[in-house]
């Protein structure tokens, strides 16, 4: 390879996933409007000092989301192994 050829090799694959709340909206389990509020709490409890919740906890805990749907989001970020 050409040194001056960047290498996206050792390049992290998380650097293009979508973000939680991106695939929530696509799977419509969230519409925007409750991605705007609790990233606004996120935000809020950071300026607060408060130690940050995930985006999936907080949206669990306005009830805008279940357990079973953020494991849906996350099994879409996540892929489980085929090997399980």
């Amino acid at each position: 390879m050409n040194e001056a050829t960047p290498s996206t090799e050792g390049a992290p694959r998380d650097r293009y996933r979508k973000k939680f709340g991106e695939v929530a909206i696509d799977l419509a389990i969230i519409g925007s409007d409750q991605l705007v509020e609790a990233l606004t709490v996120q935000a809020e409890r950071q300026a607060a000092g408060k130690p940050v919740k995930l985006l999936g906890q907080i949206l669990l805990e306005l009830g805008h989301m279940t357990a079973e749907q953020i494991q849906e989001v996350v099994d879409v970020l996540y892929p489980p192994s085929k090997d399980n």
